[in-house]
């Protein structure tokens, strides 16, 4: 059997509409969350970061009350910057 024969191959193929799709699923999630807890979670977030404390329970807290990734990594942004590989800025 040859190797390089890969007729066979069933490649992956982006469907062109997921990120359209997501978008609609945040802003859904965001219209329907509790804000003032999301709102709450972050900034006992951002307290826990300006502190040095361990971050993780939260991040557990914010996830659950709502937050976004996102969200959540905008405090943490704020706080230590985003990293830059050296050479690549």
């Amino acid at each position: 059997e040859d190797e390089d024969d890969y007729s066979d191959l069933r490649l992956f193929k982006l469907d062109p509409d997921i990120g359209a799709r997501q978008i609609r699923r945040l802003e859904s999630h965001r219209n329907t969350r509790d804000q003032a807890a999301v709102s709450a979670a972050l900034e006992g977030l951002t307290g826990d970061v300006a502190k040095g404390c361990n971050v993780m329970p939260a991040l557990i807290v914010a996830s659950r009350a709502g937050a976004s990734i996102g969200e959540m990594s905008d405090v943490l942004r704020r706080e230590f910057g985003e990293f830059k590989e050296p050479g690549l800025c």
